[in-house]
């Protein structure tokens, strides 16, 4: 048997392997850290499900939003604790009050981020914030499958990618399912995030937490045991520049066929970037988030927690607007070819540093500069 579906194509959502009957499919990672299936020939009974079921290999259902909004959490603590305007967080918070378990992402021994089902408040807290490095979903689509059969409630969140992934694993709807993507620009493998780590901290990956985003913006913030050992400025972190700037996304982020305004998933959430562009807001548009409401189920389960937000109808021509990934996918960066191939022979923080190095160096001097003329201008 050969491949599942294109090498380059596999966005690594694991659906054939844990779909496999004889269970001879198994993710592996290639020499940059992302996840690919492996299959051990002398297991295989020749069903070819996993080519069948393969998102990849088939049309998606996708939808054309029927409400579009910006809207942002009543709740201004988890407003401030969440990366954009705390939409993720109200659905957990109103699911796990409505007797659903959630499903979201997890950052385990620092690094490491992976997707858990759960119905513990402490877990919706992990739950918070923006993560730009892929996780692992599929191990846990069984568990969802089982909670479904057991006609329990679960909330899915995850990129374009992960939601297919579910629906073709479990392999028909569940009216007892609800679905949110995100607005995904694209995903670095967890092994660039770790080198990284490991190169600023020299630490056990297990004693540190990270996050990448606050209520003062974009900035790496590592911390050992609560304190910050390490904090930088998105453009001034050599993996975070990298993220921003498409250097070194998985080689499907490139060709995503989710990046698009017809969705894949209930409801799709991210930043409102174009928020009053088109149209003037009576607000601030900091800490806005973008809403598409997309499915019928979506459009049930929105009302049902609209008392947790704060909301207006937008347009989707602003929705759009610097929301490039609900237009095409990524596009390559100028250098990503040349980062691969050093990274293949030296490691992540060198590849990075001379694919970066001139851009950090600019903005480091753009930054001082204004500080400069700041301090220059109150003398005056």
């Amino acid at each position: 048997m050969g491949e599942i579906c294109k090498y380059l194509n596999c966005t690594g959502c694991g659906a054939c392997s844990v779909i496999c009957p004889s269970h001879c499919v198994t993710m592996v990672p290639d020499e940059y850290g992302f996840y690919h299936p492996e299959i051990k020939k002398s297991q295989c009974i020749g069903c070819n499900l996993c080519r069948k079921k393969c998102p990849q290999n088939n049309k998606d259902n996708n939808m054309l939003p029927r409400k579009v909004l910006a809207a942002w959490n009543k709740n201004l603590d988890e407003r401030k604790s969440s990366s954009s305007g705390g939409i993720a967080a109200g659905f957990y918070q109103y699911a796990l009050e409505h007797e659903y378990y959630i499903c979201g992402t997890k950052l385990c021994e620092g690094t490491t981020l992976q997707h858990m089902i759960t119905r513990n408040e402490k877990d919706r807290e992990s739950f918070k914030g923006s993560k730009y490095v892929q996780s692992l979903a599929y191990p846990i689509f069984g568990e969802i499958q089982s909670v479904l059969k057991d006609k329990k409630k679960v909330l899915f969140v995850g990129t374009p990618c992960q939601v297919a992934g579910l629906f073709a694993f479990l392999g028909k709807s569940y009216p007892n399912l609800i679905t949110v993507d995100l607005v995904c620009h694209g995903v670095p493998s967890q092994r660039f995030l770790s080198e990284h780590v490991d190169s600023i901290t020299h630490m056990d990956s297990a004693d540190i937490s990270i996050t990448f985003r606050d209520e003062r913006g974009w900035y790496l913030d590592i911390k050992k045991n609560g304190t910050s050992v390490y904090r930088s400025p998105a453009h001034e972190d050599f993996y975070y520049e990298g993220f921003l700037n498409s250097l070194f996304y998985r080689e499907s982020c490139y060709y995503c066929k989710y990046a698009c305004i017809e969705r894949i998933a209930d409801i799709t959430i991210g930043d409102f970037w174009g928020l009053g562009k088109l149209k003037s807001v009576s607000y601030p548009t900091e800490k806005v988030s973008l809403v598409l409401v997309n499915s019928h189920k979506g459009e049930k389960f929105w009302e049902e927690a609209t008392q947790l937000f704060i909301f207006e109808e937008r347009s989707i021509e602003e929705a759009i607007i610097d929301n490039d990934q609900l237009v095409h996918p990524s596009d390559y960066n100028q250098f990503t070819t040349r980062f691969k191939t050093l990274y293949r022979d030296y490691g992540f923080e060198h590849a990075a540093k001379k694919c970066l190095g001139k851009a950090v160096l600019k903005h480091k001097k753009e930054v001082f500069f204004r500080k400069l003329k700041y301090k220059m201008c109150r003398k005056g």
